[in-house]
């Protein structure tokens, strides 16, 4: 006689999403001006100009309201997106900024800071941000090709040059290297 098979259910167990409140207030500051950093990095990689860094200031705000109104978002890269909607968010985010990039003077210094932030904002993502860690991650990565291929870097008044320039492409790499994710192609 053959025993017969025991029907427990099989539990799936969902990964754990992170939020706001798995963060202190401190690492929270460091996910809110995750966004501005890489901007400032690729930016600084090889400034295009007045009219280069309003576009490139503008495609990593388009990431932030893209990520607010996705349903298909991640959980965490919508939380801070929203939270950087209110004032409180913004001042946050905009205070960690400074502070990361205090005492930067040149591009290259800009760029080395920026890496530098970005490195402890994976480590807090390792630490905390459970299965979104990846995809919060990439998404960064994310905006970082977005804000370089935002402007032409070269030519004359916006005319020639090139979408995206080598500086920028391997501050890409950079960024996506600090963040530990694959870069994206630009």
């Amino acid at each position: 006689m053959i025993p017969a098979q025991s029907h427990v259910p099989m539990i799936l167990e969902e990964a754990q999403m992170a939020t706001k409140t798995d963060f202190t207030a401190d690492e929270w500051k460091l996910l809110l001006q995750s966004p501005l950093v890489v901007a400032v990095a690729i930016s600084s990689a090889d400034p295009s100009g007045l009219i280069g860094l309003i576009k490139e200031s503008m495609a990593s705000a388009r990431a932030l309201l893209a990520a607010v109104s996705d349903p298909d978002a991640d959980a965490l890269v919508k939380a801070v997106a929203t939270d950087y909607e209110t004032s409180e968010g913004r001042v946050a985010a905009q205070d960690g900024f400074r502070a990361a990039i205090a005492g930067a003077k040149l591009p290259a210094e800009l760029v080395a800071k920026a890496t530098e932030a970005l490195k402890a904002t994976a480590a807090v993502l390792d630490a905390k941000g459970g299965a979104d860690a990846v995809p919060f991650k990439t998404w960064l990565a994310g905006v970082a090709k977005a804000v370089a291929e935002a402007a032409p870097e070269g030519g004359f008044l916006g005319f020639g040059g090139t979408q995206v320039s080598d500086a920028e492409r391997a501050t890409v790499a950079e960024v996506a290297a600090a963040l530990g994710v694959p870069a994206p192609a630009v």
